[in-house]
């Protein structure tokens, strides 16, 4: 075996997990003085078909996602990639790639994950808090107090 066939089995072993393929996108998406490399793009996201597509498809709906690929590809011209990029830079923005959620009880699990606030507190029964790292204790005022 050609060390080009190990690097390349190696991508697509490593295309398989999500996270890594959404990564391995996003640095493809992104563009420098001269734009989008469209070829590299195209490639790219054939391979992660590859990655992805052997694990969580059908050989049918694999072959389906491929010629979908195919006439998305060719009706996206590199040209307004790099405008839509331009555009978008312009704004602040850029085009991005990020791992969907396959459930939407996992959705909110994510939510909560990054939006949940730290807690710096530990409430109490008696209307007292204890403040973490040894502070002293004060009273809660009336609204803040728990109801008994």
């Amino acid at each position: 075996m050609s060390k080009s066939d190990s690097y390349r089995d190696s991508l697509i072993e490593s295309l398989k997990d999500l996270d890594y393929a959404s990564v391995y996108l996003d640095t493809h998406l992104e563009s420098d003085e001269y734009g989008f490399d469209s070829d590299l793009l195209t490639l790219a996201l054939q391979q992660v078909l590859e990655g992805l597509g052997s694990q969580n498809l059908t050989s049918e709906q694999y072959q389906t996602q491929a010629k979908e690929l195919a006439d998305i590809l060719e009706k996206l011209s590199p040209e307004a990639l790099n405008r839509l990029n331009v555009w978008l830079q312009t704004l602040g923005l850029k085009l991005t790639v990020a791992v969907a959620a396959k459930t939407q009880e996992d959705q909110k699990k994510k939510i909560v994950r990054i939006y949940a606030p730290r807690k710096s507190t530990i409430s109490a029964p008696n209307g007292y808090y204890q403040p973490r790292l040894g502070r002293k204790r004060r009273k809660l005022s009336p609204e803040l107090a728990p109801e008994s």
